[in-house]
């Protein structure tokens, strides 16, 4: 056992009985798994900050990686179609006495 820096919780090389290991209860500090028992490590960068990127990264892939927005954008037009059709097409119709067979929408591509 050694001591480490003032504010880090002190780390063992013996990995120990995991079934025996008790964390120490410190905020911020997270055991990570292969280090042995007791071994902490705190995370480099605040939570808010992580939280950020994390952010900044979904949304990035949400908007410009097309194997994210293909199938949003699908389940979209699926929603919109069924929407227009129930909603606005089919009682217009049948309040004209009339019965919708089919129903199609062709969405035109982007500029």
């Amino acid at each position: 056992m050694f001591d480490s820096q003032p504010g880090y919780a002190a780390t063992s090389n013996y990995p120990g009985n995991l079934r025996s290991c008790r964390t120490p209860d410190t905020q911020h500090s997270w055991t990570y798994p292969g280090l042995g028992c007791g071994a902490l490590i705190k995370p480099q960068f605040a939570q808010s900050v992580l939280y950020a990127q994390a952010q900044n990264l979904a949304f990035r892939q949400a908007t410009h990686n097309p194997q994210v927005t293909r199938p949003l954008i699908n389940a979209a037009k699926v929603e919109a179609a069924q929407i227009i059709r129930y909603n606005f097409i089919q009682p217009t119709v049948n309040a004209l006495g009339y019965t919708l067979t089919r129903f199609s929408i062709r969405w035109s591509g982007a500029p």
